[in-house]
């Protein structure tokens, strides 16, 4: 956990308020000293109080109190949400209008860019705990735990659209954002080879990465019936990737696409390089 201490000054006393950064769904505890008996007071609906020791207010919403725990002067909130942004401050007196200490708590991004970046696809890997990010030229990779320490930095391998592919999409569509390499698929295909798909200015290509020796190879798609992926990076797109059980057959890739106000999930068709659309409806897919 990575804390910051801030100093607030009053004319009459020092009030520590320490900024805590977590993300959500992970737990915090702030613990007020060494009081036996202290008040919480949180940021929902206005600074009401949250608990007295041993004691939770009982009309706070069920979504909080079911996360909020008392232990001596510990409060603790599990699985954090986005609503629980705010200062939370414990008092040694109810009658007290100065707390003993204060506690601001914030969800930092793990991504930012003050430029458009079109992320595009995220896969969670809970084996490696690791975080896949695709996004318009580059795939980013994020070591996550239970105890992130701020801020999170990530390995990034860069995927440029082939030049002879880009000059021909600049003649018919704008260079950014159209003709870029969008991300549009990654899939784990052994422990530490991942396949990834992106648009490649207007003519779909696949990719392989080595997270282990960090070689990346250009390639057609050949290990699959086709290259799973979009000419257009807005248009609507989603795949899953199918490891045969049986030696002798090949692994695949199925998707489902929007493309031209027309809704289709597509199969492949084993040994070709064809796809059979297997539903086309709009009503099935959105």
């Amino acid at each position: 956990m990575w804390n910051t201490i801030i100093a607030i000054l009053s004319i009459f006393d020092v009030v520590v308020c320490e900024t805590v950064n977590q993300v959500i769904g992970s737990t915090v505890s702030f613990a007020c000293n060494g009081n036996s008996y202290v008040v919480w007071k949180g940021p929902y609906d206005g600074g009401t109080i949250y608990a007295e020791t041993n004691q939770i207010n009982e009309n706070m919403p069920v979504h909080l109190s079911s996360r909020l725990l008392i232990i001596g002067n510990i409060l603790r909130l599990v699985n954090l949400q986005l609503t629980d942004t705010g200062v939370y401050e414990c008092f040694d007196d109810i009658k007290k209008k100065i707390p003993v200490k204060t506690f601001n708590l914030k969800f930092k991004a793990l991504l930012g860019s003050s430029t458009p970046s079109y992320y595009r696809y995220m896969m969670l890997d809970a084996d490696s705990q690791k975080l896949f990010v695709g996004h318009m030229n580059h795939l980013d990779i994020f070591d996550i735990s239970d105890h992130p320490v701020f801020p999170i930095h990530s390995k990034s391998y860069s995927f440029t659209s082939i030049k002879s592919n880009l000059d021909y999409c600049k003649l018919s569509k704008p260079e950014v954002p159209y003709c870029q390499n969008h991300i549009k698929f990654i899939t784990k295909t052994k422990d530490d080879i991942l396949f990834v798909c992106g648009t490649n200015a207007d003519a779909p290509k696949g990719f392989e990465i080595n997270t282990t020796s960090g070689v990346t190879t250009y390639g057609s798609g050949e290990k699959f019936t086709a290259v799973p992926c979009l000419n257009d990076p807005f248009h609507n797109f989603t795949a899953i990737y199918i490891k045969s059980p049986i030696l002798s057959k090949e692994d695949d890739i199925y998707y489902g696409s929007t493309l031209h106000s027309e809704s289709t999930i597509q199969r492949p068709i084993f040994g070709t390089n064809d796809y059979m659309k297997g539903v086309i409806s709009n009503k099935w897919m959105k």
